[in-house]
């Protein structure tokens, strides 16, 4: 395709070189295809130039022929000293092709700005057709290698891409590495053909070093921050002031301290009333101790009992000295 434009370069700088007509084909270009050779089957793009020396403007429709029968047409505009590079889809068959390009109808606008159409007469002298004769092959593995030149030229099997199993197609082999394509190991060292290319060796060299090592990226570690944690405030505890005065000790010093009072008081009266042996006295009047009342007010209970028991005593302590005193009274 760039040599299309090369062409155009050409014929526009020295227009008598290219073509001595008013109008036609490029003959320096001629016909070209996208993919050379081309093979049977694998459709390809066909290529010519068209151009325009005598008009103000051409419109000319083009028909392109495999061997005789049209396969493509189409229209292209050309402006004066001018030229256009057109192009058709072809897909071959095998054998000895030739594809031909012709003019079919032209169009001119003259320099009166008179629009018309050109006879056939005039476009069989104006515009020569070209032609372009080739031969197609098949390419039964496609390995870009026609299967005749595979047999014959090459040696290599028309229906393997990698006739010798080393990891390259034939044509890799063949045009791009300069490798054997039936012989996996070229160099005759420890590593096959396909290997050392993806190794980045040379097949072609016996022992070739391997290449250096790729340079270590040391990557820096970002240093990750410490996680901050924040304890929850722990509740304080609630004192119950009712559970508090429930679980007060008992206060016992009220107790042994009456109870010593009690027993003297008793013993005095009954020490008194044995004195008295002739005369009898008048009984003094017993009054009962004063206990302490001073009791708190959670030991309440217990002082009830106590004093019960205190009272009784006293009872009994008064009967037995009032007992005492009559029989004294009454023994004479």
């Amino acid at each position: 395709m760039k040599l299309s434009y090369f062409f155009v370069f050409l014929f526009l700088l020295f227009p008598h070189f290219a073509n001595s007509a008013g109008i036609g084909f490029v003959n320096s270009s001629g016909i070209w295809f996208s993919s050379d050779p081309a093979f049977g089957g694998i459709p390809v793009k066909v290529y010519t130039v068209v151009l325009n020396n005598d008009y103000k403007k051409l419109t000319a429709t083009i028909a392109f022929l495999d061997n005789g029968a049209e396969f493509a047409r189409t229209t292209v505009d050309v402006l004066q000293d001018d030229a256009r590079q057109i192009t058709v889809i072809w897909t071959p068959t095998y054998g000895t092709r030739t594809v031909a390009a012709k003019f079919i109808s032209a169009t001119v606008t003259d320099q009166n700005n008179v629009i018309r159409d050109l006879s056939a007469g005039e476009i069989a002298n104006l515009a020569t057709p070209i032609s372009r004769t080739t031969v197609i092959d098949n390419d039964s593995d496609k390995d870009k290698i026609g299967d005749h030149d595979e047999i014959g030229t090459y040696g290599t099997s028309p229906t393997k891409f990698d006739s010798d199993n080393d990891g390259l197609g034939d044509y890799e082999e063949i045009f791009t590495y300069k490798t054997n394509p039936n012989n996996p190991n070229t160099d005759g060292d420890n590593m096959n053909d396909g290997d050392e290319v993806h190794s980045g060796r040379n097949p072609l060299v016996k022992d070739d070093p391997l290449p250096p090592p790729p340079p270590v990226v040391i990557v820096p570690v970002q240093p990750q921050p410490k996680p901050v944690i924040v304890e929850a405030p722990q509740p304080k505890p609630t004192l119950n002031t009712e559970t508090v005065q429930k679980k007060k000790p008992v206060a016992t010093e009220p107790t042994k301290k009456l109870i010593p009072e009690i027993t003297t008081a008793v013993t005095v009266e009954v020490a008194t009333t044995t004195a008295s042996t002739s005369t009898p006295e008048p009984q003094p009047e017993i009054k009962p101790v004063e206990v302490a009342r001073e009791i708190p007010q959670e030991e309440s209970g217990s002082w009830v009992t106590v004093l019960g028991v205190l009272a009784a005593l006293l009872a009994a302590a008064a009967a037995v000295t009032g007992a005492l005193a009559w029989r004294e009274k009454n023994r004479y």
